[in-house]
């Protein structure tokens, strides 16, 4: 007992030494903890902005690309009724009509905005398929027309109003992809 009556007070400061370096120590570790937790919750922001940033950017340059392709289709599909409406009145005959088709004909155009619409932007399918419902009641019409048979006056009529839905859809069409575009800048 003696020795602990001698040696009382430095057992006390080594034990007070020993408390607090483990007090402190604690403190250390917790405040490590929560760095970590903190840094680990910055970079998942940051690594979920990112790829918000790289997916928004992908979205903007396939709804471009759609927007071309579909301002392509529109000029190629106006040109092909065109043709089709300068052989109904007589202007230009079987062949030279035939013969424009072709040369405006543009499948890979109209293959590719089938493709991206459904994939980037499956809202607009069905009115990408109402525009080429139109286009494809016009060239019914059209191709059905014969200068002998038909009733040119009426026929006339019909490819004219096909055409007419076909332009306004398409119009419309590239209105609400524009718009989907404008909400994914605004994200």
């Amino acid at each position: 007992m003696e020795w602990f009556d001698k040696n009382a007070t430095a057992l006390i400061a080594a034990g007070a030494a020993l408390l607090s370096a483990l007090i402190a120590g604690g403190f250390a570790l917790l405040g490590a903890w929560l760095n970590n937790r903190q840094n680990n919750q910055s970079l998942k922001l940051k690594i979920q902005y990112e790829k918000s940033k790289e997916s928004r950017g992908v979205l903007l340059e396939k709804g471009e690309e759609a927007f071309s392709c579909a301002t392509r289709w529109a000029n190629h599909s106006r040109s092909l009724l065109t043709a089709h409406r300068r052989y109904m009145l007589g202007n230009i005959g079987l062949i030279e009509r035939d013969e424009l088709i072709r040369t405006f004909a543009d499948p890979d155009t109209f293959y590719r905005l089938h493709v991206l619409i459904p994939i980037y932007f499956p809202q607009l399918h069905e009115n990408l398929n109402l525009c080429g419902n139109y286009l494809e009641k016009a060239n019914q019409i059209a191709n059905g027309f014969d200068p002998d048979l038909s009733d040119k006056k009426e026929d006339l009529k019909a490819l004219t109003e096909a055409r007419n839905n076909y332009r306004e859809s398409i119009a419309l069409f590239k209105i609400k992809l524009q718009q989907e575009l404008v909400s994914k800048i605004i994200e």
